[in-house]
């Protein structure tokens, strides 16, 4: 059996401003080579008297296969989907 992979996510914050946005730019590694390239952005617009609407936006460069596109959706639609489930025992 083959030794587990290791993976890297090295990330700079280029921009916070309260309230308002977060931009990061991130490399994702495994093995010491790339995965990917990335900048995103979340912004937070006001929503309502007490509330807030999250837009997360990402743009990166992907180096393996057809899937990384779809896996790395689904694990950041999972993260948000943790997030809001968790602001909501908060509400």
């Amino acid at each position: 059996m083959g030794h587990p992979s290791v993976f890297s996510n090295d990330t700079w914050h280029l921009e916070i401003t309260a309230g308002q946005r977060i931009v990061l730019a991130y490399t994702m590694g495994m093995d010491g080579a790339p995965m990917s390239h990335s900048v995103t952005v979340t912004e937070f617009f006001p929503d309502g008297p007490n509330g807030c609407r999250l837009v997360f936006t990402e743009q990166g460069a992907y180096y393996g296969g057809p899937d990384d596109v779809k896996n790395r959706r689904g694990g950041f639609e999972d993260l948000l989907g943790k997030l809001e489930a968790e602001l909501a025992t908060h509400a």
